[in-house]
């Protein structure tokens, strides 16, 4: 869809505007509000301690109602997550894995050593700084350039198109994160204030309705055109070849998701890319 957009956009002119930044600033993903609500759930929650180390030591595969829930792999993934979490940034960054800790220790058969990111830097934050600017300020040092950014980078440059983010306008970035949360996401209202703004010059039909992202159908890749190249990546040679993961636990993973329509295709979109990039680049 960027791409596209920026192949066509290249043909009329040579610099264009994005509004990227928006989300991160002005609260508008609603993953921030579904973190705030499950982590102050989770927090009182009777036993944690005592159900934080049972769901450790389960793989979601291993429940046994899994097979009846639409991507319950990713769901169990992101709620443990946010229960294990012993701090709001800490709990958005469960919730956005693709793996925990004990998934990737199961897939690799043994123990892996993490590293830290930016997520790990909350202890650098002021006292007085609340939950949902923590939220705001992780992903601004962390999806942002490292997702967002880079793929309009490529996707415009691709077509000799400068892209432009006025939003990055490090005066417009100091004022958002000064602003009080009850003006900034008033009642958890999304990009209120953008709104706000925008509705003096677009209709608000336009406006107010559900965001929705740009989703590609991986499923249907992964067991159609795509089909041959992940049976090549995750065959018993080329993981026994390789001496990564255990052999039998990740192909008994992509014989989970052939068998079940319902199953999270991003677990092993996130293995294929690993797979083709490892080969790559960390191959003789």
């Amino acid at each position: 869809c960027i791409r596209d957009s920026s192949q066509f956009t290249s043909k009329q002119v040579s610099v264009s505007l994005s509004a990227d930044g928006g989300d991160e600033f002005f609260s508008g993903y609603n993953k921030y509000f579904t973190t705030l609500k499950w982590y102050s759930r989770f927090r009182g929650l009777p036993l944690r301690s005592f159900i934080k180390e049972l769901a450790s030591n389960i793989q979601p595969h291993q429940v046994p109602f899994s097979r009846l829930i639409d991507d319950f792999q990713s769901q169990y993934t992101h709620l443990t997550g946010v229960l294990f979490a012993d701090e709001i940034t800490e709990a958005l960054r469960n919730k956005q894995r693709v793996f925990s800790p004990s998934e990737i220790r199961y897939l690799l058969g043994r123990n892996a050593v993490t590293t830290s990111t930016a997520f790990d830097r909350y202890g650098e934050f002021e006292p007085h700084v609340n939950e949902l600017n923590r939220l705001l300020a992780i992903d601004t040092l962390t999806y942002l350039p490292d997702d967002i950014l880079a793929k309009v980078d490529r996707a415009t440059m691709a077509f000799s198109l400068e892209g432009r983010e006025p939003l990055l306008d490090h005066r417009i970035i100091e004022f958002t994160a000064r602003l009080p949360t009850d003006l900034k996401a008033p009642s958890l209202n999304p990009k209120y204030l953008l709104k706000q703004i925008a509705h003096k010059y677009i209709p608000r039909p336009l406006l107010d309705r559900p965001k929705a992202g740009f989703g590609i159908p991986v499923s249907q890749w992964l067991r159609g055109p795509l089909r041959e190249i992940l049976d090549h990546y995750v065959s018993h040679q080329f993981l026994s070849e390789q001496g990564v993961f255990d052999s039998e636990r990740l192909m008994a993973e992509k014989a989970r998701f052939i068998e079940q329509e319902n199953y999270s295709s991003n677990r092993l979109w996130t293995i294929l890319v690993f797979q083709m990039w490892y080969e790559k680049w960390m191959s003789n």
